[in-house]
């Protein structure tokens, strides 16, 4: 065995994985506060990606300036989204599946609107890091490298800010029991608002990350979206240690499958773990009561 070879895929697999964790962990954050299944969040991602383009290669400003305000712009989007979509309808006690065809409806407009704009063709962004380093026979450019510990600081921040911080406890106690956070005056209006603008940064992050060594188009996001469903399912609905455990496996997996097997059966592959995880465990691997 090319052990070398197998080193540089099990490298891209978890290049991958890092940008499946950052996207599936803002799914999971939404639906864990605030019970929202959130069909529009591989759009979102989308967003964040063609943002890029329109700032650093249509406008050509700073490529790290387009990255905040490409995330910025992003987390405007799930702020305004969360008080004209989704709060209406929880206001006056939908049901999910109303909010989720709401969400979906959202999708359908990005989507459509950037199809129009842009067009569906793959567009180029500026890749501002260009070198490529060897280790150990191992291929590493520059953009993977600054996409992986960026990642896992993001990563890393998110699971101290949930357990730590002062609002991070509050999105805990809100996705454990809505009421008795408003009994003890928790502003939960409040927290969801910031629990969309987390979930659609972290989007927009990943698809960032990303943007500059893979393709960027409209239809982008719903190949995401099925993917990151797939993680937090298995990883357990609202639960961001599985999907950071899940997102890792599956990254990893999904590269040695696509390497050593075939590429043309990978989704079929994701889709045979989901479900073979989910007849193990229905509620979801790592689900915690």
């Amino acid at each position: 065995m090319n052990w070398a070879s197998l080193c540089q895929v099990l490298w891209y697999g978890f290049r991958n994985a890092v940008v499946y964790i950052l996207f599936a962990s803002g799914l999971t954050l939404t639906f864990g506060v605030m019970q929202v299944v959130n069909f529009a969040h591989g759009e979102i991602y989308m967003m964040g990606a063609i943002l890029i383009y329109i700032f650093a290669t249509l406008l050509g400003l700073n490529y790290f300036l387009s990255v905040v305000l490409s995330i910025t712009s992003v987390a405007i989007l799930g702020f305004i989204s969360n008080r004209l979509i989704i709060q209406p309808l929880i206001k006056h006690r939908a049901s999910q599946a109303s909010v989720m065809l709401s969400t979906m409806g959202l999708s359908y407009m990005l989507l459509h609107g950037v199809i129009a704009s842009c067009g569906s063709d793959v567009v180029p962004v500026t890749r501002p890091f260009q070198r490529v380093l060897h280790v150990g026979g191992i291929m590493i450019t520059e953009a993977d490298l600054i996409l992986v510990l960026v990642g896992i600081i993001t990563i890393s921040g998110l699971h101290l800010f949930l357990t730590k911080a002062k609002l991070g406890k509050e999105m805990k106690a809100t996705s454990q029991n809505t009421m008795g956070a408003k009994i003890v005056g928790i502003n939960t209006l409040r927290v969801y608002d910031y629990t969309m603008i987390a979930g659609t940064a972290l989007a927009a992050l990943g698809a960032i990350l990303l943007a500059p060594i893979s393709a960027t188009y409209a239809g982008m996001g719903q190949p995401m979206l099925v993917l990151g469903f797939a993680i937090v399912i298995i990883g357990g609905m609202g639960n961001v240690k599985g999907v950071v455990i899940t997102g890792l496996v599956l990254g990893l997996a999904e590269a040695l499958f696509g390497t050593y097997v075939s590429t043309s059966y990978k989704p079929a592959f994701v889709y045979a773990l989901m479900i073979a995880g989910l007849l193990w465990r229905p509620e979801g691997v790592f689900y915690r009561k």
